[in-house]
């Protein structure tokens, strides 16, 4: 298996993009970074599995690309430790500390939005929302401190919760649900089950509260309100990145970026069902919208 691919592997591509799974937004990205990158790409999907990993980066390793577009932690962390010497560039990856992803070769886009523009959201759509109970698992003092301030740059209070288990993740909602406007979730599934999801989203439609999420997979579930990157744009911000790479800039000197294209979900069926108050001339603003 592995003489094949490297026989498949050559001609040297100059760029090549490594996908941690068959998801759409693994291949959103993948295919407007194709587009807009302007060379040929070689594209690697690993399907979430350890042993294609192994073989499919030794090939790469051996093809040795100018730079690599990787897609989700599993290619991040894949490419970052077998291809060491080789420019990286990151996306979809939500906690690269985690993984050990940064360092000189690397660079990549947040997978958050900036906390600031997602209140800035939030008080556009929910102009009823004045305090908000965030939920999250462990954030340092530096973290805190800017969610604060970008809720006090809005006009927000922000109050934050920090849970390490689904235990804890309980007491903390059941907390927040009485003294805060709305909640904004976690989307760590190792804290936020599937069962806590669903009761949230029961009790704060039955409580005419907005349910805050970071994801329009939550939101087409439930959840009320999103502000993510778009994935299509994450393809093309990262295409412009590469470009400087192959153009002769060190991934140590460009910062990790924050998504320059965003997408807004609301889910109208769970608002209008629980009679929660938003400003339905926002409505026409939402990129998706679940009816």
């Amino acid at each position: 298996m592995l003489l094949s691919l490297l026989c498949a592997w050559a001609v040297r591509p100059e760029v090549a993009v490594v996908l941690s799974d068959d998801l759409e937004p693994y291949q959103a990205p993948a295919e407007a970074f194709r587009e807009a990158i302007g060379v040929p790409v070689q594209t690697i999907q690993l399907h979430g599995r350890e042993i294609e990993a192994e073989v499919e980066m030794a090939a790469l390793r051996a093809a040795n690309p100018k730079v690599v577009f990787a897609i989700g932690a599993k290619a991040a962390y894949a490419a970052r430790f077998r291809l060491q010497t080789t420019p990286l560039i990151y996306a979809q990856v939500h906690d690269p500390d985690r993984y050990g992803i940064p360092g000189n070769q690397t660079t990549g886009i947040h997978a958050q939005v900036p906390v600031v523009t997602y209140l800035s959201q939030v008080q556009s759509f929910f102009p009823d929302v004045h305090t908000i109970g965030m939920i999250r698992t462990a954030m340092t003092e530096d973290q805190k401190l800017e969610v604060h301030q970008a809720a006090s740059d809005v006009g927000l209070a922000v109050d934050i919760r920090e849970v390490s288990s689904p235990r804890e993740f309980r007491k903390a909602f059941n907390e927040l649900v009485n003294s805060a406007d709305a909640l904004w979730l976690t989307p760590q599934r190792d804290v936020l089950t599937p069962e806590a999801f669903r009761t949230a989203v029961q009790e704060m439609r039955r409580r005419q509260k907005p349910l805050l999420s970071d994801s329009t997979n939550m939101v087409s579930a439930g959840a009320a309100f999103a502000v993510t990157p778009n994935t299509a744009g994450v393809g093309r911000q990262a295409a412009e990145i590469a470009k400087k790479i192959l153009d002769g800039a060190a991934p140590a000197v460009i910062e990790i970026q924050d998504p320059q294209e965003l997408s807004t979900a609301l889910n109208l069926h769970t608002l209008e069902a629980g009679e929660v108050p938003f400003e339905e001339l926002m409505v026409d603003f939402a990129d998706v919208v679940v009816e």
